[in-house]
């Protein structure tokens, strides 16, 4: 692909001047090179729309999790800006909001439980 021959040295140059760690780099490299396989085009030549479509594809059909996705977007967030020196559009391009999981809260119950299943009284708390 293009970006692997032109734009991956320029990449990889920006991302040490930004004193990024060696794994985020690979990581980044590694998010370039599927969105380019996705669309099986250059990614300097893909837009605002080809990135919605990929994240959406991520996060609808592969069922990614949310940081996995955000990584994504921040790779291509810094390739379009950093490197290609294109404006990034956030409200066109919004991250995507990491779930909030509630808590699991135990009855009064099952902590009775827990305590009366506990032999040395040291450990019963009451």
């Amino acid at each position: 692909m293009w970006f692997m021959t032109v734009f991956k040295e320029k990449m990889i140059q920006d991302m040490k001047l930004r004193n990024f760690s060696s794994r985020t780099q690979v990581c980044y490299l590694r998010h370039i090179e599927h969105f380019e396989n996705f669309f099986d085009s250059d990614a300097d030549s893909l837009n605002s729309d080809h990135i919605r479509e990929f994240l959406a594809h991520a996060i609808d059909v592969r069922n990614l999790s949310t940081g996995y996705v955000n990584q994504a977007y921040s790779a291509l967030r810094f390739f379009f800006e950093s490197t290609l020196d294109q404006h990034w559009d956030i409200k066109y391009i919004p991250k995507v909001k990491k779930q909030k999981k509630l808590p699991v809260i135990l009855s009064k119950k099952e902590i009775q439980a827990i305590f009366d299943r506990v032999n040395n009284l040291k450990h019963k708390g009451y």
